[in-house]
């Protein structure tokens, strides 16, 4: 949270002050813009006043405008460089603009200015993490704990860190612990969800991840239809609801089937670049573009939700279907004939996933990495990663678009995929789209992947068709690199 300043000022003598402090009531009272409005009223009478420049920074700030909230900032920095909140502030609106190392460098100036400031050690540690620093964010997070040892939030982000080490007991004390002091503290309960399904335990994991729904940003638009709870439906109309990324959408599709096998009508609302490959999923009656109106249904569900209405306790002991979505037939040959892929092993390859995902810094990996595959004799690269390049040493095939050409839609993706003999991923929607199409396809993963793909396997319960490679030292993929390719001949002789 940032943090704005209050001055005495009288109205009738200045009224730069008197400004100032109608934007003060306007803070108060989350009226943002007319906050912004007051403040540069009285900047327009006194600009050599760091604390308004402060002020009206937070205002921007709170409607989410950071870019513009810099400059005024720094200009309160330069008029007052020994004031810690606006350093403060200042980190905080770099770090929601992603730019974590200055962000960095400006919390600990904070820091010096106000030696134990909690929150300052809290969030500089969180920008460390969206670095991949795990290390250096735990050392941040236990001494925000150390300054304030009941502070939920610390426990909670230092039991991330923890477990992204691969120490999931001491996490899971950390989440506990953050609940114990705030009950209804979402973020530590949805965290401790997903720890318990990394750990195998579903039953209770499926149950806290309801917890998703209180995190801020994260929200369906409100429909008039009751949630389905997993009682009998005879026959009715179930909308099912995309509510996350593409490939949890594209993981949990797969439940449409069960549903229509117990008689339910289903329909799908999801991201409008994925409506026309899931029309086609088995059990969807009709999918619709996220937003746009839809008919008329007994009760919804959001697609993560599922599993736990359906009494799913062990994923692992479940028949999950070898492929559930196919290619266009028509597209699969056009791409077919326009890759013209004969006398190699064609692998298809794809780095990065979403940059908004909170654990990037750990699942995309530099594409350069995928060179070991490129070495081994017989191979040819096809880049599956919309709007990058990969390096031109992978001398890889680039069919889908670069960088100001038109984009290519999941269609094409799946029918390039479904003409390819592997995929070689790291965890991201592709990985899933390979999964579901029965494709081959081999995940590089972190030390601590995403809750779904388990711990100690080289299988996947939900792809039949996964390979799973696991890091063994945080960040460290050359190794998981080499065991990839290493493994490649072998593969190739039993095509």
């Amino acid at each position: 949270m940032s943090t704005t300043e209050t001055q005495p000022g009288t109205p009738d003598i200045d009224p730069s002050a008197a400004q100032f402090a109608d934007g003060n009531e306007f803070m108060r009272a989350g009226r943002f813009a007319e906050a912004a409005a007051a403040y540069r009223r009285s900047l327009a009478l006194n600009r050599a006043a760091p604390r308004t420049h402060n002020n009206l920074a937070v205002a921007l700030a709170e409607q989410g405008r950071y870019g513009s909230a810099l400059a005024h900032y720094r200009e309160a920095i330069r008029l007052d460089p020994d004031y810690a909140p606006t350093h403060y502030n200042f980190a905080n609106a770099c770090r929601a603009l992603a730019k974590y190392v200055e962000a960095i460098t400006a919390y600990e100036r904070a820091l010096t200015l106000a030696p134990g400031w909690a929150g300052a050690l809290l969030n500089c540690g969180l920008a460390l993490a969206a670095l991949g620093q795990q290390a250096a964010a735990e050392g941040y997070y236990r001494s925000a704990l150390a300054r304030q040892p009941d502070y939920p939030e610390a426990h909670n982000n230092l039991g991330l860190a923890l477990q992204l080490q691969g120490r999931l007991d001491e996490a899971m004390q950390h989440f506990d612990r953050a609940l114990e002091l705030a009950p209804v503290f979402s973020n530590a309960h949805t965290n401790r969800a997903q720890l318990r399904m990394l750990l195998g335990d579903f039953e209770q994991g499926w149950a806290e991840y309801e917890w998703r729904w209180r995190l801020a940003g994260v929200a369906l638009r409100t429909l008039p239809i009751p949630h389905w709870d997993g009682s009998r439906l005879d026959g009715r109309t179930l909308l099912i609801r995309a509510e996350q990324g593409f490939g949890d959408t594209i993981q949990f599709v797969r439940f449409a089937a069960r549903l229509e096998q117990a008689g339910i009508k289903v329909f799908l609302e999801c991201q409008p670049a994925l409506t026309s490959l899931l029309s086609r999923a088995p059990g969807v009656r009709q999918a619709f573009a996220r937003g746009l109106p839809l008919p008329e249904c007994a009760a919804q569900i959001p697609l993560a939700s599922l599993p736990r209405a359906l009494g799913i306790t062990d994923p692992a002991a479940e028949t999950m279907d070898a492929h559930y979505l196919q290619p266009d037939p028509k597209l699969q040959a056009q791409w077919r004939e326009k890759l013209a892929l004969t006398g190699s092993l064609h692998i298809g390859i794809a780095w990065k996933g979403s940059s908004g995902h909170p654990q990037d810094c750990h699942r995309s990996i530099a594409p350069a990495h995928f060179a070991a595959l490129a070495a081994v004799p017989g191979v040819k690269l096809v880049s599956l990663q919309p709007g990058e390049r990969p390096p031109a040493a992978l001398q890889a095939l680039e069919p889908l678009a670069q960088p100001g050409e038109q984009a290519f839609s999941f269609e094409d993706t799946a029918a390039i995929i479904g003409n390819l003999d592997l995929v070689v991923t790291c965890d991201t929607a592709v990985a899933h789209l390979a999964g579901a199409l029965g494709v081959p396809v081999w995940i590089a993963l972190p030390l601590i992947p995403d809750w779904r793909w388990r711990l100690a396997r080289d299988d996947s319960a939900w792809y039949p068709s996964a390979r799973l490679f696991r890091q063994t030292q945080l960040d460290e993929w050359p190794d998981v690199f080499q065991r990839i390719a290493a493994a490649l001949p072998d593969f190739a002789g039993k095509r």
